[in-house]
């Protein structure tokens, strides 16, 4: 059996990956901007990444221009304003989110940049941890496990709760040190709100309030394709979700309408089917797309979008009709975890901040180890741990000399076995009873989904 004991070691072990590479990286951004003569980096980029096209709009927001959100031209020259030394013409950040974004982003747009990036860095980091708090909280819940499965002896409970504990050790550490997080958080990014929205939705579910949770899920529209398919599977199979985001949707729309005006509101959703139909004005680099959209690219130029939208709806039809023939206490966990993977592969735009979302099937399969407190603890720590840390950066990298991405197969292949797993149950393990002998015996996940 391997116990607590190994397990405190693996935590020794990751710390000191999580420290290297935040020390690394802190060090790197340093050298990155030396010798700080101004707010832009060596190649280039701005303090903040992308957060200056939030900030520029906020700013065009607090000045009530809302016409200027979708025109590129006033865009750049209030980037140019904002940074004097920056090079538009190669660092072009066009706005592309609806103008609810920009209206949320005025009271950090009235502080000054670096005082606005700092406190947006700080409310990401707030909302991104809770949200892995609460999916660590359902995934690795030791007293609703025992709970459920009823009494056992007590060394064996001892060292399950011992387990439990090691192994959410190892979580935190490992998630402070995920270098996809560092990209979300030093590129200014929005992902960890997208996390935050649903982990929420989640535990609305788990607690039965269907219509609190669509609610929670809605909020994810500012970036729709964010969780597409996600969405689309959880309101499948929980109708009552829709009444939920249909309130929280038209609130939206009604604040966006009266404070913005129809016009930003159509020259947004002209964007958006320009951006998930059409060629792009701006396109972004093969080597950034994590998604299947570059391989896409190469098999049915022009036609890429159409076709993964198409595969990613099809996929989730046929996942929720399999999801509500299903009564396993694992179901709910598993089929939330595979809609997170085909909606990073179906994507048609998948930057790598985005993946911080597969934390979701990364947890569930965690909690799915720590209930198996055996070698597979052992065996399969390392490998999540590589995958996560090393994968999309290193395929990242490796695609500028291959001219390809190769991360996206791994997650195609890592999903195909997931989907394998959840459509073809294994005789005698996956029947349609709940597993109720001992913790050894749950599979995966969060606890299970409250039935609509």
């Amino acid at each position: 059996m391997f116990t607590a004991v190994s397990l405190q070691e693996w935590g020794h072990r990751v710390r000191f990956v999580a420290v290297t590479v935040v020390a690394c990286t802190l060090l790197g951004m340093v050298a990155w901007f030396f010798p700080f003569d101004d707010a832009v980096d060596r190649s280039g980029t701005p303090l903040g990444g992308d957060y200056v096209m939030l900030y520029v709009a906020g700013r065009s927001a607090l000045e009530g221009r809302f016409d200027q959100l979708y025109d590129e031209s006033a865009q750049v020259r209030r980037l140019a304003a904002l940074f004097p030394t920056l090079d538009v013409e190669t660092s072009r950040l066009p706005y592309r989110y609806p103008p609810i974004v920009a209206m949320v982003m005025m009271p950090l747009a009235g502080l000054p940049y670096g005082w606005s990036f700092a406190l947006f860095t700080l409310t990401s980091i707030s909302v991104g941890g809770l949200a892995f708090r609460s999916l660590l909280r359902a995934a690795l819940d030791p007293n609703d496990d025992l709970e459920m499965t009823g009494e056992i002896d007590a060394p064996h409970e001892a060292t399950y709760r011992q387990t439990v504990t090691a192994v959410r050790s190892i979580a935190w550490t490992a998630l402070l040190g995920w270098p996809v997080v560092w990209e979300v958080i030093l590129g200014g990014q929005l992902s960890l709100f997208g996390l935050g929205a649903l982990s929420t939705c989640l535990t609305q579910l788990h607690r039965g309030r269907m219509v609190f949770a669509g609610g929670c899920l809605a909020l994810a529209a500012y970036k729709p394709n964010l969780l597409l398919f996600v969405a689309l599977g959880i309101v499948l199979k929980y109708p009552r979700t829709v009444v939920g985001g249909g309130v929280v949707g038209l609130l939206l729309l009604a604040v966006q309408y009266t404070v913005a005006g129809p016009d930003c509101l159509e020259a947004y959703f002209e964007l958006s089917q320009q951006l998930a139909l059409r060629p792009w004005g701006l396109e972004t680099p093969f080597w950034k797309v994590h998604g299947l959209g570059s391989w896409m690219a190469m098999i049915m130029p022009a036609y890429e979008r159409k076709v993964l939208l198409g595969i990613g709806f099809v996929t989730t039809v046929l996942m929720v009709w399999q999801w509500r023939r299903r009564t396993m206490r694992w179901t709910d966990p598993f089929a939330i975890s595979l809609l997170v993977m085909v909606n990073a592969l179906c994507n048609p735009y998948e930057p790598i901040y985005d993946l911080v979302l597969c934390v979701v099937p990364a947890v569930s399969l965690v909690g799915g180890i720590a209930r198996q407190y055996g070698q597979n603890v052992k065996r399969w720590l390392p490998l999540i741990l590589g995958i996560a840390y090393i994968g999309p950066h290193l395929s990242q990298g490796v695609s500028l000399w291959f001219g390809y991405q190769c991360f996206p197969l791994l997650l195609l292949v890592i999903t195909g076995l997931a989907a394998w797993r959840f459509f073809i149950p294994r005789c005698g393990v996956d029947t349609d009873r709940p597993a109720t002998t001992s913790p050894t015996s749950q599979p995966v996940g969060f606890s299970s989904l409250h039935t609509d």
